[in-house]
């Protein structure tokens, strides 16, 4: 992995990383603070369309593009809601299919931190 890669998936410079995985998970899965974080969210990605702009230091190993931060349309909950994806991917499945599932607190966390400079705690 590239520092970038990293940057996005192993910080633990951060108040969520003195906080058990399980007890972060069930803190911001209750509605209120999923509400806000998917505000947030949703704020990044409207921001990098604007912008026309993806996610620093993370790039699509096949185009060389950044990759940009996505809002899946089925989603079960925050933890399945939003991922990576190369800026050549489509919806239909003709585009490039690399994508990054954000699955956990952790990677929710890193990339509003890199995005925003707050994570979810």
């Amino acid at each position: 992995m590239s520092s970038g890669d990293l940057s996005i998936f192993t910080r633990s410079d951060n108040p969520e990383a003195l906080v058990s995985n399980e007890e972060l998970t069930t803190l911001v899965t209750l509605p209120e603070p999923s509400k806000i974080i998917t505000e947030r969210m949703d704020d990044i990605i409207s921001d990098q369309k604007m912008q026309r702009r993806g996610t620093n230091d993370y790039r699509c190993p096949v185009h060389g593009e950044l990759l940009v931060l996505r809002r899946k349309k089925n989603a079960t909950g925050l933890l399945d809601q939003y991922f990576l994806g190369c800026t050549h991917w489509k919806q239909n499945d003709t585009g490039c299919s690399y994508i990054v599932k954000l699955k956990s607190v952790m990677q929710l966390s890193n990339l509003l931190k890199k995005e925003s400079g707050i994570g979810v705690l």
